[in-house]
């Protein structure tokens, strides 16, 4: 589900054809019924969705053996398959299958993986720019919150794969 415009878009994970069907309602309240406007040939199933007004792009989660990720640029309207269509593979460590997105700024994102039999739930953090291939580009983030159980004061921790810590203090 992403907001666009004046809008709410459902993108499916349509398990007979592979595809994402697209459906689209009014952002303001009412009764309505929802009807597809769009398909993108995913080859795979969806399982999330994040528009990123900066770049007017949307980027799709999914899987089919192996995870995946759907780059949308080039947005001019609710269709979005005419838009700049790009699927990538990526190799998360011990997840086959990446749940949801959510993006930082114009070149990274969040993705979050379900527990499977050789892993577990896990946050990755997915970096790219125009002139490089996405493969190789996911680290794994490690959280922990701290402590447990907490009355007045927790801490959440943070740390990329070879990179600094950070420690969020809430009150």
């Amino acid at each position: 589900l992403i907001s666009f415009g004046d809008s709410l878009y459902i993108f499916t994970k349509n398990w007979i054809d592979m595809k994402t069907n697209i459906y689209g309602i009014p952002k303001t309240p009412g009764i309505y019924q929802i009807s597809k406007i769009d398909s993108i040939d995913t080859q795979g199933l969806v399982t999330g969705a994040d528009y990123d007004p900066i770049s007017n792009s949307i980027l799709l989660t999914g899987y089919t053996l192996t995870p995946f990720v759907i780059k949308i640029n080039e947005i001019t309207s609710n269709r979005f398959s005419t838009g700049n269509v790009e699927k990538f593979s990526i190799q998360p460590q011990n997840s086959i299958q990446i749940e949801a997105v959510s993006h930082i700024n114009e070149y990274q994102y969040y993705l979050t993986a379900e527990a499977h039999t050789s892993g577990s739930a896990s946050l990755y953090k997915l970096s790219f720019d125009p002139s490089s291939i996405i493969e190789n580009k996911i680290k794994k983030v490690f959280i922990s919150v701290y402590p447990n159980p907490f009355s007045t004061e927790t801490a959440i921790e943070y740390k990329l794969e070879q990179d600094e810590r950070v420690i969020f203090t809430i009150h």
